[in-house]
C-alpha cells in the first residue's frame, strides 16, 4: 500500500504570502484580488497576465516587509526604498485592471458585422501589447528591482511568457480552422485553406522550438502570424455558417485569390522568421521593419479584400442582444425573449432583395430601440459582472419609489420596441400573423406571476464564489506513483484547468513533466472519458471531494 501523502498548501497568485499588512499598501491588495480575480478566466494572454499577477503579489509582500523593517528599525534606506516603489505599481495594476475588463469582452468569432471584427482584432492587438508592456514594467522598474533583486534576471521569463501565450493561441486558432475547413468542399480554396494550415503549424513548431533568447528575435512579428489565424478562422466560420446569407457564402466560398493570397502570406511570413534565426548579421533594423510593414500592409489588403461582399452589414446593435439578457433579472424575462425573438425574426429576413440601406436604416432604429430597453432593465436589475467600484443601496420609502419609477420606465420602453419593431416590419413587407403587443401584455403578465411566486419559497441566497481544491498529482496514471497533493485553498469556481495547472506547475520540480501533463476526474479509469480539457472550469472539473487528478509525464512527452 502507498505511504499517505500530506497535502501541500498552496498560495493563490493574489492571496499575499505575509500576514503583513499596512493601510499604505490597501489599494494594491484590493486591487490584487481584482486583477487576480480576471486573470484566472483569461483565454488568451494567460502566461502573461499569471505571472504579473505573481510578481505584483510578491512586490506587494516586499513592500509590507519593508515598513514591518522601519517600523522595527528606523531605516532611512528601507523607507526610502518602499515609498518610491508603491506609486508605480499602483499605476501599473489600475491601467492593467481597465485592460482586462476589456479584453474579457472580445471575441472576433461572435462579431456580427466585418467593421466590429476589424475593431475587435485591432483592440487584441492593442490589449496584448499593453498586457506586456504592464508585464515587462514590473519586471524592469529600478523601483521594483530595489525590492527584489532578482526581477534584474527576469528576461528570460519575460521572453518565455509572451511565447507561450502566442503558442497557446495558435493552437486555438488552429483548432477552429481545421475543424471548419472539414466542411469545404471546393477544392481549390481547401488546398489553399490547408496550405495557411501547415504554414501556421510550422511557424508554431518553429517559437516552439526557440524558447528563450532566441525567441526575442520574433517579438515584432509575432502579432502578424496570429492575425492570420483570425482572418483564417472568422473566414471559414462565416463560410459554414448557416445563418450568414447564401449569397455572401457563396461569394466567400468562391474566393479563392483571397485564399491564396492568405496563404503567401503566411509562408513569407514563416520563412522571413526562419531568416531571422540562420541570418542573424545579415538584416540591419531598418530592413527588418521594411519588411514587416509591407507583410502588415498585405495583411491590411487582405482584410478589406473581404469587407467588399460585405458592404451593407447587419447593425452593430443585433451582436448586444444576446449578452443582455442574462444580465436582466426575472421581472423582466419573459418580456425580454419576447424582444429577442422579434428581432431575430426581423434581421433574419435582412438579406437578399431586402438587403439595403433603407431596410437596414429602419431595423437599425428598431434594434438600437430594444438594445436600450434591454439595457435599463440590466441596470434596473443590478446585475452584471463584477467591477471594483462599489454601488450605493437606496433603502426605504424612497427605494421603493424609485424601483417603481423604474419598472414603469423599463415597461414604456419595452412597449416602444415593439412599436417600432412592427414599423420595422411594415417598412421590410415581411409578413407576421402575431399580435406582437397582445404577446408583450402575455408576457409581462407571466414575468409578475413568477416573480410574485418566487418571492413567497425563496430565501436570500448568496452563490459562493470561491472553493477548496485538492489537486493529486501521479507519474502517467491515476494507477501510479501519487507525487504530490496540492491543496488550494480559495480558487475561483469559474477559473479554468489551464489556471490550476499554472499553479500546479510552480509546485513541481520537474516544469517539463508538469507542461506535458493533464488534468482527470479523480477516481476514474485511465481512459478518454476521464480526460478533462484544460478550458473545463474547476466547478464542474472536481469530484464530490473537490479533488482532481493531474498526470504528469517525467519524460516530458504523453
Amino acid at each position: 500500500m502507498a505511504p499517505e501523502i500530506s497535502s501541500t498548501h498552496v498560495h493563490d497568485i493574489m492571496q499575499p504570502k505575509s500576514e503583513l499588512l499596512y493601510p499604505a499598501t490597501d489599494i494594491i491588495y484590493k486591487l490584487l484580488k481584482v486583477v487576480g480575480a480576471e486573470v484566472c478566466s483569461f483565454h488568451r494572454n494567460q502566461q502573461v497576465a499569471y505571472r504579473l499577477v505573481e510578481c505584483a503579489r510578491d512586490l506587494f509582500d516586499a513592500i509590507n516587509a519593508r515598513i514591518h523593517l522601519v517600523d522595527k528599525s528606523d531605516s532611512w534606506e528601507d523607507y526610502e526604498i518602499y515609498t518610491q516603489a508603491i506609486d508605480p505599481l499602483e499605476e501599473i495594476l489600475l491601467k492593467f485592471v481597465l485592460i482586462a475588463f476589456d479584453d474579457g469582452g472580445l471575441d472576433h468569432l461572435a462579431t456580427s458585422s466585418w467593421a466590429e471584427y476589424v475593431r475587435v482584432t485591432e483592440q487584441w492587438r492593442e490589449n496584448r501589447l499593453e498586457i506586456r508592456n504592464c508585464f515587462r514594467s514590473m519586471k524592469t522598474k529600478p523601483q521594483f528591482q530595489a525590492l527584489i533583486s532578482t526581477l534584474m534576471d527576469g528576461e528570460d521569463d519575460i521572453l518565455d511568457a509572451y511565447i507561450l501565450d502566442d503558442l497557446s493561441y495558435l493552437d486555438y486558432l488552429l483548432r477552429i480552422i481545421e475543424e471548419g475547413a472539414q466542411q469545404i468542399v471546393e477544392p481549390k480554396v481547401k488546398g489553399y485553406i490547408e496550405k495557411v494550415v501547415e504554414g501556421l503549424s510550422k511557424t508554431r513548431t518553429l517559437q516552439h522550438n526557440n524558447l528563450g533568447k532566441h525567441g526575442s528575435r520574433f517579438m515584432e512579428i509575432s502579432a502578424l502570424p496570429i492575425q492570420c489565424g483570425f482572418l483564417a478562422s472568422k473566414i471559414i466560420t462565416m463560410m459554414v455558417n448557416v445563418s450568414i446569407p447564401e449569397d455572401i457564402r457563396n461569394r466567400l466560398t468562391s474566393d479563392s485569390s483571397f485564399w491564396g493570397a492568405l496563404a503567401n502570406l503566411v509562408i513569407d511570413t514563416y520563412n522571413f522568421m526562419v531568416s531571422q534565426l540562420i541570418n542573424v548579421e545579415e538584416f540591419d533594423q531598418t530592413e527588418i521593419t521594411i519588411t514587416i510593414t509591407k507583410f502588415t500592409t498585405r495583411y491590411t489588403v487582405l482584410v478589406n479584400q473581404v469587407s467588399e461582399p460585405l458592404a451593407i452589414e447587419m447593425p452593430l446593435a443585433y451582436s448586444r442582444l444576446l449578452p443582455l439578457v442574462g444580465k436582466i433579472s426575472r421581472r423582466y424575462h419573459a418580456q425580454s425573449l419576447l424582444l429577442v425573438a422579434i428581432c431575430r425574426q426581423a434581421t433574419s429576413q435582412f438579406t437578399g432583395p431586402k438587403k439595403n440601406m433603407g431596410s437596414r436604416d429602419v431595423l437599425e432604429r428598431a434594434l438600437n430601440q430594444t438594445v436600450a430597453a434591454l439595457e435599463a432593465a440590466a441596470q434596473g436589475s443590478g446585475s452584471g459582472r463584477s467591477n471594483p467600484v462599489n454601488g450605493v443601496v437606496t433603502n426605504g420609502t424612497e427605494g421603493i419609489k424609485k424601483a417603481q419609477d423604474s419598472i414603469d420606465d423599463c415597461t414604456g420602453l419595452y412597449k416602444q420596441s415593439v412599436d417600432e419593431l412592427m414599423a420595422c416590419f411594415q417598412a421590410m413587407e415581411i409578413r407576421c400573423d402575431t399580435d406582437y403587443r397582445e404577446a408583450l401584455r402575455q408576457a409581462q403578465s407571466r414575468d409578475s406571476t413568477r416573480v410574485s411566486d418566487a418571492a413567497e419559497r425563496l430565501n436570500k441566497y448568496e452563490h459562493p464564489s470561491t472553493m477548496k481544491v485538492t489537486v493529486d498529482v501521479y507519474d502517467n496514471n491515476q494507477q501510479g506513483n501519487k507525487v504530490k497533493s496540492l491543496l488550494f485553498a480559495s480558487i475561483p469556481a469559474t477559473a479554468r484547468l489551464s489556471y490550476v495547472k499554472h499553479l500546479a506547475a510552480n509546485q513541481l520540480e520537474d516544469r517539463a513533466s508538469a507542461q506535458a501533463g493533464h488534468f482527470e476526474r479523480a477516481g476514474s479509469s485511465n481512459d478518454e472519458s476521464s480526460f478533462l480539457s484544460l478550458g473545463s472550469e474547476v466547478r464542474g472539473a472536481v469530484n464530490g471531494s473537490n479533488a482532481i487528478a493531474f498526470i504528469a509525464h517525467p519524460s516530458g512527452k504523453r
